[in-house]
């Protein structure tokens, strides 16, 4: 780019000390003024800018944050959250800190992220995600998990006693959900069944 300014230069000095001032010559001059003004106002706005971080390999995401990853670093949020990818990215971010969100996209109806840490990947699972004031379980992608449902609960039963129990014959995946009752009228929809569904992985 230097190089091509003082060219241009060189020959604006060259046209002006040989030529006539002819119209011609006037049109040429004036269109090497008009080029090196040009390359030049274009290096100082490349070099600012290098300068100032704006045009960097920073912002570029680059292939080595990759190579690290494995399917053990996937979580899954189920086909019936109704959020967007970035609204489950983000509260997945707040558990974990959103520079450790690596990729975020839909796959098979579901919400596939994969993340920095399996130590993260954990956690996730076990606290799960509350997105827009509802509570979405975390599944891991490294391992296939099932859907169950627990009929004849009754209320006084704890989660924790229910784990344990299902923890003698697999693994629990995700925290237990109280199924709503399905009542329609507003002031029973507090009101919880006798069933309770968690994900389920058998050993």
């Amino acid at each position: 780019m230097l190089f091509l300014c003082f060219l241009s230069f060189f020959v604006f000095l060259l046209l002006w000390c040989e030529c006539e001032c002819s119209c011609v010559s006037l049109v040429l001059v004036c269109a090497l003024v008009f080029l090196l003004v040009k390359c030049l106002f274009v290096s100082l706005f490349v070099s600012h800018a290098l300068r100032s971080g704006g045009v960097s390999d920073a912002g570029m995401v680059s292939s080595g944050a990759f190579s690290t990853l494995t399917r053990k670093h996937g979580i899954k949020i189920g086909a019936g959250c109704p959020c967007s990818v970035e609204e489950i990215a983000l509260a997945v971010g707040e558990v974990i800190g959103h520079g450790s969100v690596k990729s975020a996209a839909h796959m098979n109806s579901a919400v596939v992220l994969f993340i920095e840490k399996i130590e993260q990947v954990n956690k996730l699972i076990e606290t799960g995600i509350t997105v827009n004031g509802m509570f979405e379980p975390v599944l891991p992608l490294a391992q296939p998990a099932t859907k169950i449902t627990l009929s004849n609960v009754p209320p006084f039963i704890s989660d924790e006693f229910l784990v344990k129990e299902l923890s003698r014959h697999g693994k629990v995946v995700s925290p237990i959900r109280k199924v709503p009752s399905g009542c329609k009228s507003p002031l029973l929809r507090h009101v919880v069944s006798h069933r309770r569904q968690v994900f389920y992985d058998t050993k």
